[in-house]
């Protein structure tokens, strides 16, 4: 083999081992698993209040709603992608599920499913300290809740 064809083959090598290297850092920064930052006590029983939900929707106080659960919102977009991904709270605490997309949605927590209209809103109290995996539609674990 010429000094030439040595050159080309070590510079086509080099070029291919940078695409693999580039190929595998991007595939391998997409596998990212959420862990909690949080230890939380399992207990198998789950207690949602979905009265209090009820009692937000049918008193009118949806424009007071986002204040009141100012830190305790999880946002749904187009997309069903969960914003903020994981929210911490504690027993008795309750929490807003808004659907910020143009499309109904059924938002799974824990082993609940519940039906939330294009724009609408889910508030629920949580009296049991567990985790709680949350899915929207069919995407599966895009958001986690942990009470404490």
């Amino acid at each position: 083999m010429t000094a030439t064809k040595k050159r080309s083959v070590i510079v086509v090598s080099l070029i291919v081992l940078v695409i693999l290297i580039g190929l595998f850092v991007a595939f391998r920064t997409q596998d990212i698993h959420f862990q909690s930052p949080v230890v939380f006590l399992p207990n198998p029983e789950r207690v949602i209040n979905r009265d209090k939900a009820r009692s937000v929707e049918e008193s009118g106080a949806i424009l007071e709603a986002p204040q009141a659960y100012s830190n305790k919102v999880m946002v749904f977009d187009n997309n069903c992608v969960a914003s903020p991904i994981t929210l911490t709270g504690k027993r008795g605490d309750s929490v807003m599920f808004d659907n910020h997309s143009n499309y109904q949605r059924t938002i799974t927590v824990g082993d609940q499913s519940y039906s939330v209209d294009p724009f609408g809103h889910l508030v629920l109290s949580f009296g049991v300290i567990d985790t709680y995996q949350v899915s929207c539609d069919s995407f599966k674990d895009v958001g986690l809740i942990g009470i404490q």
